[in-house]
C-alpha cells in the first residue's frame, strides 16, 4: 500500500519536484508542452502540439524543475525544456519536439535517422552514437553520447571552431509516429553512469494526455 501511494503522488506531483524513491528510482511523469513562454510566430506550430506525457523513472533523489521564467526560451531543437536536480545540482534537461513520419519503407534500424537529422547531423552538437534500447510498432527509445562544443571555449577560438574542446555526454532520445514528437534528455558531466542513463531510457514512455 505505502509503495502504491508513493507511485501515486510521484505521478501527480512529479513537474513540480514532489519526489520520493522507490528503490533507487523515482518515476514521474510530465506533461509537454510545459510551458508557453518562449512562443512565437516561428514555433508557434510546434507550442501548439496536442498535450502528450513523458513518463519515465530517474534516479533516486532526482527531481524536475520548470525553469526560470526568464530563461524559457523559444529556441530548437529541444522546446520547453524541463531542469532536473538533485540536492541543488543542476542533473540536465528534458525537452521535445516535432517531427513529419516518413511515409514509405524505411528499415527499422534506419528510420530514427528520418527523425532526428539536426541532432545527428549538427555542428555543434551531435547526438552520436545512437543505441536502442527498446522499441515498439509506433516508436523506439535509445541512449546516445552528446558531443558538444565547449561554449565556455568557443569565444576562445575565433575562427577555428574545430579547436574548440568537445564536452561528452550520456542522453536519451525517444520518438513516437503516431504521437509525431520526440523528447531528447541531455544530462550534465558527472551527473549519473552509462547503465543508469540506459535505466532511464528503457524507462521512458510518451502517451497522449488524457
Amino acid at each position: 500500500m505505502k509503495k502504491t501511494i508513493c507511485l501515486l503522488l510521484c505521478a501527480a506531483f512529479a513537474l513540480f519536484g514532489a519526489g520520493c524513491s522507490d528503490k533507487g528510482s523515482n518515476p514521474v511523469s510530465i506533461s509537454f508542452p510545459a510551458y508557453q513562454e518562449g512562443q512565437n510566430e516561428s514555433n508557434a506550430q510546434i507550442y501548439g502540439t496536442a498535450p502528450f506525457i513523458a513518463a519515465l523513472s530517474l534516479p533516486g533523489g532526482w527531481e524536475t524543475r520548470l525553469p526560470e521564467e526568464q530563461d524559457r526560451e523559444g529556441a530548437g531543437p529541444f522546446y520547453t525544456k524541463v531542469d532536473f536536480y538533485r540536492d541543488g545540482r543542476y542533473m540536465g534537461f528534458i525537452g521535445f519536439n516535432t517531427f513529419t513520419p516518413v511515409e514509405g519503407e524505411v528499415p527499422r534500424e534506419d528510420y530514427y535517422k528520418t527523425v532526428y537529422p539536426e541532432l545527428r547531423l549538427g555542428s555543434l552538437c551531435q547526438w552520436e552514437p545512437y543505441q536502442p534500447v527498446k522499441s515498439d510498432e509506433t516508436g523506439e527509445a535509445a541512449v546516445c553520447t552528446v558531443s558538444y562544443k565547449d561554449p565556455q571555449e568557443i569565444d576562445k577560438h575565433p575562427g577555428a571552431l574545430a579547436e574548440v574542446p568537445v564536452v561528452e555526454v550520456p542522453g536519451v532520445l525517444c520518438y513516437d509516429k503516431e504521437l509525431k514528437v520526440y523528447v531528447g534528455i541531455q544530462f550534465a558531466e558527472d551527473s549519473l553512469t552509462d547503465e543508469q542513463a540506459r535505466q532511464v531510457a528503457m524507462s521512458l514512455e510518451l502517451q497522449a494526455a488524457p
